[in-house]
């Protein structure tokens, strides 16, 4: 088959799924990823026949697509913060708001004299301690999950991207912090935070895929880790701390509440204006 009658069969197999914006943009990150296929090869190259690519490997990715299945997934990892992570359906697909969030704890602590102990709480595919260990200075980095796969994951892309994390299994909810040994200077922490009630407002290709423990807390307890993450630091976090937290911008006022007594508590927006990011000064 040539570039050009892949191109056809692709978008015509995916019609009902997806937009034509969208079968575009699948189709040049398919044909990139997994076959090394670049947009430009296909503009010069659209009538030359591809013998690697198969019939059979291009219907069961379609079918993939078409029971909605991450992108991300079927490529084998995403890209954070302009490096390549891998990811499965055992961890979260970082979204744009946590690079922010990223972004936000290396501008303000790209200069400090002292060494500092960082703790990402629910690490998953370990974007955002890896991230930390290797565009930061003197930092110890720590990167906490209760999930073997998602560990194992983290593990492979620190090994991968070069970058020294300490990992450590736990379930935080429940931990008793056999773990700390001397307090954190810096917690941040992407945890779920969506109701169930707002299911509805969500993909399917990520209530079927991604991990639902990573994504959802209860409508009865909203705040279930920022509570807990707002009692750990009375010990896990350093004099001089600072706490880091992607939050649902429903939300936002309650966590302010949540932190009173701390001697900055400030909410900042993401680049849509939406209120999503919690700081908190001790």
């Amino acid at each position: 088959m040539t570039l050009k009658e892949i191109k056809e069969f692709f978008v015509i197999m995916l019609q009902y799924t997806y937009s034509e914006q969208e079968k575009e943009v699948i189709f040049f990150l398919i044909m990139k990823e997994l076959y090394g296929i670049e947009k430009t090869d296909y503009i010069f190259n659209r009538d030359v026949d591809y013998p690697d690519i198969s019939l059979e490997d291009l219907l069961t990715i379609i079918e993939r697509l078409n029971n909605f299945e991450p992108v991300q997934y079927i490529v084998g990892h995403t890209s954070f913060m302009r490096r390549k992570f891998k990811v499965s359906e055992g961890v979260l697909i970082p979204r744009p708001e946590t690079e922010e969030l990223t972004e936000m704890v290396i501008s303000e602590n790209k200069k400090h004299n002292d060494y500092v102990r960082i703790l990402d709480i629910g690490t998953g595919s370990g974007c955002i301690a890896i991230t930390l260990a290797l565009e930061m200075d003197n930092v110890r980095v720590f990167g906490l999950d209760k999930s073997d796969v998602a560990l194992s994951i983290a593990q492979k892309n620190s090994n991968e991207l070069g970058a020294k994390v300490e990992w450590i299994k736990d379930d935080f909810l429940i931990s008793a912090y056999n773990w700390l040994e001397t307090p954190f200077d810096i917690i941040v922490s992407n945890p779920p935070y969506i109701s169930e009630s707002e299911k509805n407002s969500v993909g399917k290709n990520v209530i079927g895929f991604e991990p639902y423990n990573a994504l959802f807390v209860p409508d009865e307890k909203p705040l279930l880790f920022y509570e807990k993450i707002a009692e750990f630091a009375k010990q896990g976090l350093s004099n001089q701390g600072k706490i880091y937290l992607e939050i649902n911008p429903s939300f936002a006022d309650d966590l302010r509440e949540l932190f009173t007594g701390y001697s900055e508590v400030r909410i900042e927006k993401d680049l849509a204006g939406r209120k999503r990011f919690l700081v908190v000064y001790k």
